[in-house]
């Protein structure tokens, strides 16, 4: 499987965006992840601790990203935590300032 940030989520909107599970022998999406005025980051993977008695396949864990809120006064940003097998969310961790979409890293100077 592979986790991919897909624009024109919609079809027409450039700014419409998802996060996708792509099965590469299928060669098909197989799950989609989207809400509107909401601008994910890159996804990444966490497996399931391999140690847990019972691991259920190659997307048993979850995908964790920064999401970005357009839609919000401030531009308001969440980090994100989806199910990996069908990219549900499990659970929203508000931040309190906005993190850009598409973010490889952000550099915040601690004021003393």
């Amino acid at each position: 499987m592979t986790y991919l940030t897909q624009f024109y989520a919609d079809g027409t909107t450039f700014g419409s965006m998802s996060i996708v599970k792509f099965d590469k022998c299928k060669m098909e999406r197989v799950a989609t992840w989207n809400e509107p005025s909401t601008y994910p980051s890159e996804p990444h993977f966490i497996a399931r601790d391999p140690s847990f008695p019972y691991v259920a396949g190659e997307d048993d864990g979850v995908i964790v990203t920064t999401t970005m809120n357009g839609g919000s006064d401030g531009k308001l940003s969440e980090f994100l935590i989806l199910d990996a097998k069908d990219l549900k969310v499990l659970a929203r961790l508000p931040l309190e300032r906005a993190v850009p979409a598409t973010v490889h890293g952000w550099f915040i100077e601690e004021k003393k």
